[in-house]
């Protein structure tokens, strides 16, 4: 079994050496259900407008279902947070962050001052950041 609180940040990471926060979300359902999910290749955490790009391709190809709505999230169903980003010099608000769901009220995600965290989804980090909650269609 992984642990995940000990996998360091490291950007554009995809292994248990260390991770961005897709690379978590891959490991985790890797984990949890067999899961391979693409690795987006080298797309760095920080690299706002590819990874916008590539969320709003299906996650690059991968069958996710319709929006789970608060009150049914599960264990492996994915957060798609938003961030404030700096993209050819101006403010933007994008959906350039995710976490995974490790029971139907806790989000694991990671970040680069902060590493590894599970945090309940009424925290305020998750309340103002949250835009949706997807469940790979292998979870139905």
């Amino acid at each position: 079994m992984i642990a995940f609180h000990k996998i360091p940040y490291v950007d554009g990471g995809r292994d248990v050496e260390g991770c961005d926060c897709w690379g978590l979300v891959r490991l985790y359902l890797f984990e949890l259900a067999g899961l391979e999910l693409p690795t987006y290749g080298t797309i760095g955490a920080t690299e706002f407008a590819q990874i916008d790009a590539a969320t709003a391709q299906g996650a690059a190809g991968a069958p996710w279902g319709a929006e789970i709505q608060p009150g049914s999230y599960k264990k492996g169903d994915v957060a798609l947070l938003k961030s404030v980003a700096r993209v050819d010099g101006k403010s933007v608000v994008l959906p350039v962050h995710m976490g995974v769901f490790v029971d139907g009220q806790s989000v694991m995600h990671t970040e680069p001052e902060l590493g590894v965290q599970v945090l309940p989804v009424s925290s305020p980090f998750l309340k103002r950041r949250l835009i949706t909650v997807r469940r790979h269609e292998q979870l139905v």
